[in-house]
């Protein structure tokens, strides 16, 4: 079989009620638009029967091919097995939600046969999504761009167009805990970036609740930035300074016989404060060495439990460029 064009690769995990319709949408949007893909999903543990829906597309669609994961492990490693097994000139990342709008599809293939080799996407939400998450997303990405040297897009999300330089480059990078918007960032490349309103979700729930926000958030900040360590030498250091100035206060309240003001008050909220400084400076640290205890070990990201690859002729005429008016 030859290689496709494009390789369109979809986390999902319990999106059943989802699969066909972005089936739909994702034909729809590639048909005419490049000669030959493949839309790999990959099931991430799911227990709603999501390998069902997506075997059945299989039969019906052999462009259709499937990732099924042997547990759940999580958004990020389920995306980097859709990586490992794409086998596109390029290849497109989208949730399954279709929160990532298919229709934008033929736009990142146009700004790749241009010459970009990242197409970054950049969200914007609608006025129906919360206040809340609105928020909380802002300041993620102005902590980001603060602590940590790599150029985050603000309002990125898992949702882009990787040339295979590019998808090779990520790949060779297989540390345990796993941002991948980060590392699309950190390898560089020519690129460009697609501002989309979000769509809507068409079944099921979310999956990302708040734990599992933090817990992507402490991996993007501590995956990328050493600020938080130098943030608890600061702290230290502070703390040091403070407790010298108050150290020459009281020798000179003792020198001068001026008496020195009772102060169990005080002493109580010194003592309290600097053990809650302490404490968290203690999780920051072992939030790194839990990290390299993770990498350490060195098992893998996923294991599969069985594929069903995509068959067939999808690829493009022999005389035929994938990036057919690309920029030099």
């Amino acid at each position: 079989m030859k290689k496709p064009v494009v390789s369109v690769v979809i986390p999902a995990c319990n999106e059943a009620g989802n699969i066909r319709e972005l089936h739909g949408r994702v034909v729809a949007a590639l048909t005419g638009c490049v000669d030959a893909f493949e839309i790999l999903f990959v099931d991430d543990g799911s227990t709603d029967g999501t390998d069902g829906a997506v075997a059945a597309l299989h039969e019906s669609d052999k462009r259709v091919g499937l990732i099924q994961l042997s547990r759940n492990f999580g958004h990020q490693s389920a995306l980097m097995a859709g990586l490992d097994h794409a086998k596109g000139e390029a290849v497109i990342a989208m949730d399954a939600d279709l929160e990532h709008v298919p229709e934008l599809l033929p736009e990142l293939v146009a700004r790749w046969r241009h010459g970009a080799m990242v197409v970054q996407t950049a969200r914007i939400y609608p006025k129906t999504v919360g206040r809340l998450k609105r928020v909380t997303s802002g300041l993620f990405y102005a902590a980001m761009r603060k602590l940590s040297s790599v150029p985050l897009v603000p309002g990125a999300t898992d949702f882009y167009l990787l040339d295979r330089k590019v998808v090779e480059a990520i790949k060779s990078c297989r540390e345990t805990a796993r941002f991948t918007r980060g590392l699309v960032s950190w390898v560089g490349y020519p690129r460009e970036t697609v501002t989309y309103t979000s769509g809507q979700r068409h079944a099921g729930v979310s999956k990302y609740g708040l734990e599992r926000m933090l817990t992507l958030g402490l991996d993007a900040v501590f995956a990328f930035s050493v600020a938080p360590i130098r943030l608890c030498g600061a702290a230290g250091l502070m703390a040091t300074l403070i407790g010298v100035c108050y150290l020459l206060y009281a020798a000179g309240v003792r020198l001068l016989g001026t008496g020195a003001v009772p102060g169990w008050a005080s002493l109580v909220a010194v003592v309290v404060f600097m053990s809650g400084m302490q404490l968290i400076i203690l999780w920051i640290v072992g939030e790194y060495i839990a990290r390299i205890a993770e990498q350490t070990r060195n098992r893998p990201r996923y294991l599969v439990h069985r594929t069903l690859s995509p068959a067939g002729d999808m690829a493009s005429p022999p005389d035929a460029s994938p990036r057919t008016g690309e920029v030099p």
